[in-house]
């Protein structure tokens, strides 16, 4: 019997790091996204360690970049005939508003676009798969989230924790739009809240007192990476939620939504300015 091809971004730290490990375990083949060749080639090292018998891999991305997600997603598309789990995972944090090269605010980048770009680049490959997921890692700070549609990358007004919540918000619209488009095919699509995690997601703030803050709180009252890692690893290889798709969970349990996730229209518009965005 063929190993299940599970893909994981930010695979090579944090949350993402642990999902990869504790996914091999379970038997699958897993490839990981990372931005730096020596980390990536380290943590295939412990993957093969865990499980000689699977296979394991990884690919090179910054996730900022339109470009470098597409150019990605087809040397995946070229080594790959079908892919059961996609992981979307890595995730960030920006103090001050910053653009990427290719003109959009990075939080708003990171947090959603690459989310949406490589979902829609890799779906060919999912509708190959027999039953295939999708896992999106939000958060429980889009409860606090708002969508502001004039100001979706804080071109107005930027404060670092309000984009962040903004765009974790994001990722749960986009779950819900998604699961409907893919309504009666083999897909499903869940996103999650990991937990208050032990990561050093706050680093990369780029802002030495946000920083502080965030290994501050997360150290106090942060959960393991491994236990961090727990929801991702369900909604990724449970029987339980087989059929599943457009719901929350947290702690491998369906949660509540930030009520503006309930609307289908905006889940709809957010959809389609991110379409134009990106020029699917």
């Amino acid at each position: 019997m063929q190993n299940k091809t599970i893909l994981v971004t930010g695979g090579t730290s944090g949350i993402g790091h642990s999902t990869a490990l504790l996914l091999a375990k379970k038997g699958y083949d897993v490839y990981i996204v990372g931005r730096a060749k020596q980390a990536c080639e380290a943590v295939v090292g412990e993957l093969r360690a865990i499980n000689p018998n699977a296979t394991f891999g990884y690919y090179l991305c910054d996730l900022l970049s339109q470009k470098q997600i597409r150019e990605m997603a087809q040397k995946i598309k070229t080594d790959h005939q079908h892919l059961d789990v996609l992981v979307n995972n890595a995730g960030g944090v920006f103090a001050s508003l910053g653009m990427t090269d290719e003109g959009f605010e990075k939080t708003f980048a990171l947090n959603h676009l690459a989310y949406f770009t490589l979902t829609e680049e890799l779906l060919p490959l999912l509708k190959n798969a027999p039953k295939a997921r999708i896992v999106c890692v939000s958060s429980n700070s889009h409860l606090q989230g708002k969508i502001d549609w004039d100001n979706l990358q804080g071109e107005k007004k930027y404060f670092i924790m309000s984009q962040y919540e903004n765009t974790k918000l994001m990722n749960v619209l986009f779950v819900k739009e998604l699961a409907g488009r893919l309504q009666g095919t083999n897909i499903t699509v869940n996103a999650l809240h990991p937990g208050v995690v032990k990561t050093r997601i706050g680093n990369k703030s780029q802002n030495s007192i946000v920083g502080f803050a965030w290994k501050a709180v997360s150290s106090l009252a942060g959960i393991s990476e491994e236990r961090g890692a727990a929801t991702s690893v369900y909604l990724a290889s449970s029987d339980e939620v087989e059929g599943v798709s457009g719901k929350y969970f947290s702690n491998c349990k369906e949660h509540r939504v930030n009520k503006i996730a309930l609307d289908e229209s905006a889940a709809q518009r957010l959809w389609e300015i991110s379409e134009k965005l990106v020029s699917f």
